[in-house]
């Protein structure tokens, strides 16, 4: 099975991205996921553990790092339960 994704439209989301760091990492997560080389299927404890190792390496000190994580997080997500 083959997925294409559309490079000429923005993605649908539910938040509005307003920053390029956050799509950046929604992006790469999406591709990341699209790619098979996530290990499984991301669900709720997947978001939790990533936040809490976001939060021990100090990444919430530096909200061009948290953005980008976060943001690579909800396209994780996003790709593995797509919007009909």
């Amino acid at each position: 099975m083959q997925t294409r994704i559309r490079t000429n439209a923005p993605p649908q989301t539910a938040i509005s991205i307003r920053s390029q760091d956050f799509a950046d990492g929604y992006q790469k997560g999406q591709q990341f996921y699209l790619s098979g080389e996530a290990q499984h299927e991301p669900d709720e404890n997947y978001v939790i553990d990533n936040l809490i190792a976001l939060h021990e390496d100090g990444a919430f000190e530096n909200l061009t790092v948290l953005r980008w994580h976060i943001g690579f997080l909800m396209g994780m997500v996003s790709a593995g339960n797509p919007q009909e």
